[in-house]
C-alpha cells in the first residue's frame, strides 16, 4: 500500500470544554432533556445539527415537538458533546449558532446545562460510514484485460476468492466483512446477465504496458456500461487490471509500477494491480476507503498501524484476518451498543490512581458474548482539541488473528472526522499512557491497564482513566 497518498495530520483546537470521567450510560434513558429560556423551560425531544441555507452556517436547535428553538449561549458540556461529533463551536467569542426557522424562538443556556442522551443520535446524521456501511451492499467486480495483458487470476478464482462462502473456500472479502460487522454489513455480489457470481470479465482496446491505471479504468468503465443495464446501481465496483500499468501518486512526478491498489474515499470505486485483486488485506484496505475511512498512522509515519486493515500489512501475508482499529470501528458503528463515552469534569477527585473511572474492554472477537456492562470501543474527547482518543482491546484471535501492532494489548489511537487516525500508545498489563497536555497543559490524562483476564467469558481488559491536575511551579527566586 505504499503508494497511497495520504493527507497531513492537523490537530486544531477547540473552544474551552469542562473535564470530568463520566460514561455515557449514566444518560441513558434520558429521552427529553430541559433548558431555560425567556419563557421558561422547554423541554428537546431531540437537538439537531443543521445548516442556514443561505449562508450554510452551522446551527444547533432544540426540537420540542412542534417547533425548533435557536439555541444560544452554549453552555460546557454542549460543548464537549458537539466537539465529540466533531463539529467544533466558532471560536470567537460569539457561540452563536442560527436557527433555520423564522419562527424559531431565542433560547439562553447560559444559566443551565443541556445534556444530550443519545450521541449516536448526532452522529447518525454527520457520519457518512455510519449511515452506507449497515445492510446490503451490492458489489460487482470487473476482470480488465488488455491487448498485451490478462489479469493472473481467472474468473472463477477471483469468484471463490473474492464472493465465496463455502467451508472450504478461503478468507474474502464477503466473509470477513460479514465476521468483523456480525451481519450488519452484507456483501452480496452482482447478479445479472454477462455477470458470473459477481464477476464480469471484459476487454478493452487498450495496452496496459507504460499506461496509467486510471486511464484503463475510464476504457474499462465505459466498456462495462455498454454490457451492464445499469453500472450506478452498485454500491461498490472493483475494477481487476492486469500487469504492466503505473499509478503516479499524488504530488509526484514519478510513475510506480508497483502500486497495488487505490480506491475512492466515500465513493463506490476501487481498483487493484493484478494479484492484488484477490488479495484480502487489500480488498478490506480499499473497501475501508470507500466506507470513508482513511490512513491509520503511527505517530506521523503515514499507513504503519497494523492494528486494523487501514495500515499496512508488515507481515507476510497477504490473507490477514483482522478488522479496523479502535477509531475506524467507532466510525462505523458495528459495535454501538458497547461503546462507552467518558468525559472528563473538574469535580472528579484527583487523589489516588484509580480514583477516575475504570471500564472493562472486551475485544470485538467476543463481542456477542459481552454484557452492558463491557464496553469494547471507549472514546475520551480530548479538550482543547479536536478529535477524541479510542481504546480498544485488540486481542489476536478468531477473525482478527492476524492483527500485528498493538498485538494483544490496548491499543489507544487518536481520531477525528476527515483526518487520519494516529496510533499513541500499545499498552500491555500494568503499563500506561499519559496525555500531559490535555486540557491545554492544566491536566494530565492517565490511561493505565490494571489487568488482563485471558481465560473468562468474555475475556476483558480493566483500564483505568484518571486526569490529575498540573500544579504550576513557582520558579526560583
Amino acid at each position: 500500500m505504499n503508494s497511497h497518498v495520504f493527507a497531513a495530520i492537523a490537530l486544531v483546537a477547540c473552544i474551552s470544554c469542562v473535564s470530568s470521567l463520566e460514561t455515557q450510560e449514566e444518560h441513558q434513558g434520558l429521552v427529553a432533556e430541559q433548558i431555560r429560556s425567556w419563557r421558561g423551560p422547554i423541554t428537546c425531544n431531540a437537538i439537531r445539527i443543521g445548516t442556514r441555507s443561505a449562508q450554510a452556517e452551522k446551527m444547533l436547535f432544540c426540537d420540542d415537538g412542534t417547533d425548533r428553538h435557536e439555541i444560544v449561549g452554549i453552555s460546557d458540556e454542549l460543548s464537549v458533546k458537539l466537539n465529540e461529533v466533531d463539529y467544533p463551536l466558532p471560536l470567537s467569542g460569539e457561540d452563536v449558532l442560527f436557527e433555520e426557522s423564522s419562527r424559531g424562538k431565542r433560547v439562553d443556556l447560559s444559566k443551565g446545562n443541556v445534556s444530550i442522551d443519545e450521541e449516536r443520535r448526532l452522529e447518525t446524521e454527520n457520519y457518512f460510514a455510519l449511515a452506507v456501511t449497515a445492510g446490503i451492499r451490492k458489489v460487482l467486480a470487473i476482470r480488465v484485460s488488455t491487448i498485451d495483458a490478462t489479469p493472473t487470476n481467472t474468473a472463477a478464482n477471483m469468484v471463490t476468492k473474492i464472493f465465496a462462502t463455502g467451508p472450504n473456500d478461503p478468507d474474502n472479502l464477503v466473509t470477513q466483512i460479514d465476521s468483523c460487522s456480525y451481519s450488519v454489513t452484507t456483501i452480496v455480489p452482482a447478479t445479472e446477465l454477462n455477470v458470473t457470481s459477481g464477476v464480469l470479465d471484459l476487454s478493452v482496446n487498450q495496452v496496459a504496458a507504460g499506461y496509467d491505471a486510471p486511464h484503463i479504468v475510464n476504457a474499462a468503465r465505459a466498456e462495462a456500461r455498454l454490457v451492464i443495464d445499469d453500472l450506478d446501481i452498485y454500491d461498490h465496483v472493483m475494477y481487476c487490471l492486469p500487469t504492466g500499468t503505473s499509478l503516479t501518486p499524488k504530488g509526484s512526478t514519478v510513475a510506480d509500477t508497483k502500486w497495488t491498489s487505490y480506491g475512492d474515499i466515500r465513493g463506490p470505486e476501487s481498483v487493484y494491480n493484478d494479484a492484488a485483486c484477490v488479495h484480502l488485506t487489500e480488498q478490506m484496505f480499499s473497501f475501508g476507503l470507500n466506507f470513508g475511512l482513511d490512513n491509520a498512522n503511527i505517530d506521523q509515519t503515514e499507513g504503519t498501524d497494523g492494528s486494523g486493515y487501514m495500515g499496512t500489512t508488515t507481515s507476510t501475508s497477504t490473507d490477514a484476518r483482522k478488522c479496523y482499529n479502535a477509531y475506524h470501528s467507532y466510525r462505523l458503528g458495528w459495535y454501538a451498543n458497547r461503546h462507552s463515552t467518558y468525559l472528563a469534569r473538574r469535580w472528579t477527585s484527583y487523589v489516588g490512581e484509580n480514583n477516575g473511572r475504570i471500564t472493562n474492554l472486551v475485544p470485538i472477537t467476543q463481542y456477542k458474548v459481552s454484557s452492558r456492562y463491557h464496553t469494547v470501543i471507549a472514546k475520551i474527547p480530548l479538550i482543547q482539541m479536536q478529535g477524541a482518543l479510542y481504546i480498544y482491546y485488540n486481542k489476536a484471535d478468531g477473525f482478527n488473528d492476524g492483527a500485528e501492532t498493538s498485538k494483544n494489548e490496548v491499543a489507544v489511537s487518536w481520531g477525528s472526522y476527515l483526518q487520519q487516525s494516529v496510533l499513541l500508545g500499545s499498552l500491555a498489563q500494568g503499563e500506561k499512557f499519559s496525555w500531559s497536555s490535555f486540557n491545554g497543559g492544566l491536566e494530565t490524562l492517565e490511561i493505565k491497564v490494571l489487568s488482563m483476564v485471558s481465560a473468562g467469558i468474555p475475556d476483558t481488559a480493566s483500564v483505568s482513566f484518571t486526569v490529575k491536575y498540573q500544579y504550576p511551579t513557582n520558579p526560583a527566586p
